[in-house]
């Protein structure tokens, strides 16, 4: 079973019987509204006098993921989910555009590169050098797909540790070829 005490379950989660195979569960939070659907391995009940949400099934470890992953909607949509995303090279920048959603990166290249966020995620320039940004949104594959995304736009150097990273992401620098005397 699960158990948040701060939290009005009654009427923050609305449970959907939609199919033989799934339910839609419909989350309602301060970040705004978010669904996922969860397979009929287990039953789910909603006790509302007790303000739980009660997890019944055969199998211990599916009930525990399925516990694991509530958790982590349940958190996203009441706290929010953000990363911190650090550029790190000579000249690398980003901006962000609130009124279209947009990134707009600076990487050393002969061009910009616009990067539009999705509905769901928006971001937030943290220091005046422009380097270092955050993502936040109510849904955390959507964030983590996100900034996953973003660091691909530009392959890292593993020889000058430039690129795109999660902030304080560490990585041991390659050695370059020595000189033969």
């Amino acid at each position: 079973m699960l158990y948040y005490k701060n939290i009005d379950i009654q009427n923050k989660i609305k449970i959907k019987d939609i199919s033989k195979e799934f339910y839609k569960i419909n989350f309602i939070g301060n970040f705004g509204k978010t669904y996922k659907y969860f397979k009929k391995e287990i039953q789910l009940y909603k006790n509302n006098q007790k303000n739980m949400i009660e997890f019944r099934g055969n199998n211990y470890n599916i009930i525990n993921t399925y516990k694991s992953i509530f958790k982590y909607y349940l958190e996203d949509i009441f706290y929010g989910y953000s990363l911190i995303l650090e550029l790190r090279g000579v000249g690398y920048k980003v901006l962000y555009d609130k009124e279209n959603n947009v990134l707009i990166f600076d990487l050393g290249l002969s061009h910009s590169i616009k990067y539009i966020l999705p509905v769901e995620v928006f971001a937030k320039v943290v220091d005046k050098k422009n380097t270092i940004f955050c993502l936040l949104g109510n849904n955390r594959e959507i964030v983590q797909n996100t900034a996953v995304k973003i660091k691909n736009l530009i392959k890292k150097d593993h020889y000058k540790g430039k690129g795109i990273f999660y902030y304080n992401e560490n990585f041991l620098l390659k050695k370059g070829k020595s000189k033969k005397i």
